[in-house]
C-alpha cells in the first residue's frame, strides 16, 4: 500500500514540474489595446544616439548622370538606402521624386547647383525628375547616413559684413564700377556701384529748365529731386499751386468748356452756365443735373379719370388755395332707388350695372329673429327655396338696420342688380315683406 502511495506522489510531482516548465504567454495592453508600433508603451528617461554622416556605398554608389528635360525623365537609382541627387546645371531648376511615379512640378524642388538627399522607399529603383525652363543634369550618389556639407543654390539668411571696397567686375553684359569711383559717363552695359559718384547731369536740369528731350543714350540718366511728367514729346517739371501746393493739371486752350475748373468739377461735367438738358440727345453732367432738379421740384401730373393731367397755375414754394382732387380718383354719379313701402325684394337695376352702396331697415316682425340680406346678379328675385346669391349678409336678432358700401369703383353686375331679405339663411330663401330696401347704382 505504501509503495502505491509513493508511486502516485511521484507521478503528481512530475506533472506539476512539467506544467511549471511550460512558457506562459503574457499580453501587455495600454488603454485596453495591445502594445504595438501604433500603440507604443510610454517610457521616460534619457536617450542618446550617434548618427553617422552620409557614406557612399562600397559598390554601385555613383549613378549614371540623368539628362532631365521639360518632360518626365527617369533613370536607375544607385545602390544605397539614401541617394544624394544634385542639379549639376547652372540655370534651370528641376523637380524629383523617388515614389516610382512620373515627375511633376509639384515634386521636390532642387535648384541649380544644389542637392537633396532622398531616403529610398522599399522596392523603388527609379528616380523621376522634370525640369522647367530648359534641360539640366541630375547626378546621383547612393549610400547611407545623413547628408553633410552645403546644399548650394541661393544663400541663407542672417549674418552681416562690412564692405570697404571692390574692384570693377563684369556680370553678364554689364560692368559694375569700382567701389567709390567717380564715373562721369555711364556707357552702355555699365552699372553704377553702390556709393559710386554719378555726376552726369544734363544742362537742362542744371538750369532748372523744362522741355527735356528723351534720349536713348546712357548719358541722359540724371539724378535729381524734381517730379517730371511726359507730355508725349518732352519731360516737364510738375507744378503745384502756390497757395495750396495742390498739383496743377494743365490743358490745351479750348479743351474744357468755358467756366469749367471752379467750385468742384470734373473734365466731363461742363460749366455752371450750361442750359438744362432738353430730355433727349447728349448733354453735359451739369445740364442733365439741372433737368433732373427741375423735375424734382416741379409739381407732378395728376391722373384724372385715366388722363395724365398737368397742374396749372401752381408755382413750387408758393402757398396755394383751392380744392385738390387726389390722383387716380374719379367721382361716380350714382342713382339712388328705394322701395315705396315695406318690401321683400328690390330690383335696383334690370340691366348690367354697378352697385356702390345699399341700406336695409327691418320692422319689428323681421328683426324679432335673425335675418339675411341677399344680393343677386339678376333682374328680379328668384322664388323661395334653394338660391345662390352673389352676396349675402347675416343680421342678428334685434338688428333693425344694415348698411353696406363698396370701394370707390363699386361692384359690377353683368345681368342685373336685385336685393332681397330672407328669414332662413343665405342658400334657402324665405321672403319676408317687412323691410325697407334702398341702393345707389350706376
Amino acid at each position: 500500500m505504501m509503495k502505491r502511495l509513493l508511486l502516485v506522489g511521484v507521478l503528481l510531482l512530475g506533472s506539476a514540474l512539467a506544467a511549471i516548465a511550460q512558457p506562459v504567454p503574457v499580453a501587455v495592453t495600454l488603454g485596453g489595446a495591445p502594445v504595438s508600433g501604433s500603440n507604443p508603451f510610454p517610457v521616460t528617461g534619457t536617450f542618446s544616439a550617434s548618427l553617422a554622416g552620409f557614406q557612399p556605398s562600397a559598390a554601385g554608389a555613383r549613378g549614371t548622370p540623368l539628362t532631365v528635360t521639360t518632360a518626365d525623365s527617369s533613370g536607375a537609382l544607385p545602390t544605397g538606402t539614401v541617394v544624394d541627387v544634385s542639379n549639376a546645371g547652372t540655370t534651370n531648376p528641376m523637380y524629383c521624386n523617388v515614389n516610382g511615379v512620373a515627375a511633376t512640378a509639384a515634386d521636390k524642388l532642387i535648384a541649380p547647383q544644389s542637392w537633396f538627399e532622398f531616403t529610398i522607399p522599399s522596392g523603388v529603383t527609379t528616380l523621376h525628375c522634370i525640369a522647367t525652363g530648359g534641360s539640366t543634369t541630375a547626378n546621383t550618389v547612393g549610400g547611407t547616413g545623413l547628408g553633410t556639407g552645403a546644399g548650394g543654390g541661393s544663400g541663407g539668411s542672417g549674418g552681416s559684413s562690412s564692405i570697404t571696397g571692390w574692384a570693377g567686375s563684369t556680370i553678364g553684359t554689364g560692368t559694375i564700377q569700382a567701389f567709390g569711383s567717380t564715373q562721369s559717363t555711364i556707357g552702355a552695359g555699365l552699372v553704377p556701384a553702390i556709393n559710386a559718384f554719378v555726376v552726369n547731369t544734363t544742362t537742362a536740369l542744371a538750369t532748372n529748365a523744362d522741355s527735356i528731350a528723351p534720349s536713348g543714350s546712357a548719358v541722359n540718366s540724371p539724378t535729381n529731386s524734381y517730379l517730371y511728367g511726359f507730355d508725349g514729346t518732352n519731360w516737364d517739371r510738375l507744378r503745384v499751386a502756390a497757395s495750396t501746393f495742390g498739383l496743377e493739371i494743365a490743358a490745351a486752350s479750348g479743351a474744357l468748356a468755358s467756366g469749367a475748373g471752379t467750385d468742384g468739377w470734373d473734365s466731363t461735367q461742363g460749366a455752371k452756365a450750361d442750359a438744362a438738358w432738353a430730355g433727349s440727345g447728349s448733354g453735359s453732367v451739369v445740364s442733365i443735373d439741372k433737368y433732373i432738379a427741375a423735375g424734382i421740384y416741379a409739381p407732378p401730373n395728376l391722373n384724372v379719370n385715366g388722363t395724365n393731367t398737368a397742374w396749372t397755375g401752381v408755382t413750387p414754394g408758393i402757398p396755394q388755395t383751392g380744392t385738390v382732387i387726389a390722383a387716380n380718383v374719379s367721382t361716380p354719379i350714382a342713382t339712388p332707388i328705394t322701395c315705396s313701402a315695406l318690401c321683400a325684394n328690390l330690383a335696383v337695376k334690370t340691366a348690367a350695372g354697378t352697385l356702390y352702396s345699399f341700406e336695409v331697415s327691418a320692422d319689428s316682425t323681421l328683426s324679432g329673429a335673425a335675418w339675411w340680406i341677399m344680393i343677386y346678379n339678376a333682374t328680379s328675385a328668384p322664388a323661395d327655396g334653394a338660391v345662390t346669391p352673389l352676396k349675402c349678409y347675416a343680421a342678428p336678432s334685434g338688428a333693425t338696420s344694415f348698411t353696406g358700401a363698396f370701394a370707390s369703383g363699386g361692384i359690377s353686375f353683368s345681368t342685373g342688380i336685385t336685393i332681397g331679405v330672407s328669414t332662413t339663411g343665405c342658400f334657402n330663401k324665405t321672403a319676408s315683406t317687412h323691410a325697407l330696401i334702398s341702393g345707389d347704382y350706376q
